[in-house]
């Protein structure tokens, strides 16, 4: 299985679609990465999604899904993976609270920076990764869109109506 077929899975949105061998393949896959929580998120969110599996995953993989309840669990609130982590959520287990978390990650304006290390001077804030990942989604995925747009529509109007792909059904 190739990363851009699990991927075009998650995107599709994955809770519409659900398949075990792909959900096993981002446990796979997320083994490996001891940083991203993005990708760590798929090594708690894949056995939420299939609870039939979750014995057997926490059973193979414990080790791996303490490691990223660790590492989610140490990670500020303004750090710029938790946007990776509520979309992977919503495409996951389409968790429209996530929306909500969404929107508040726009709303931040720290500039994150790896530990130890200085923002780039090009840096842009985690908001502003939040709402060009937002965007981005919402272009490559209508259910996501048409979620996105109902929640912006109460939420933010005028967020929406700066939205590059807030048209049609989508608009304010």
């Amino acid at each position: 299985m190739t990363g851009s077929f699990v991927a075009a899975k998650l995107n599709a949105p994955y809770f519409l679609h659900k398949d075990a061998e792909v959900a096993e393949a981002c446990i796979r896959y997320a083994l490996s990465e001891r940083v991203n929580i993005g990708v760590n998120a798929f090594l708690l969110l894949m056995p939420m999604a299939h609870p039939e599996k979750a014995e057997d995953w926490e059973r193979r993989y414990g080790h791996y899904i303490a490691r990223a309840k660790a590492l989610l669990g140490e990670a500020a609130s303004d750090h710029v993976g938790w946007n990776d982590y509520w979309m992977s959520r919503w495409l996951i287990l389409g968790d429209d609270y996530c929306l909500e978390e969404l929107y508040t990650q726009t709303q931040r304006s720290t500039i994150w920076a790896p530990p130890g290390q200085s923002p780039r001077a090009d840096s842009k804030s985690v908001g502003e990764y939040a709402v060009w990942m937002t965007d981005s989604m919402s272009m490559q995925c209508p259910e996501f869109a048409k979620r996105w747009s109902a929640y912006l529509r109460e939420k933010d109007p005028v967020m929406l109506q700066a939205a590059p792909w807030a048209f049609g059904d989508n608009a304010a």
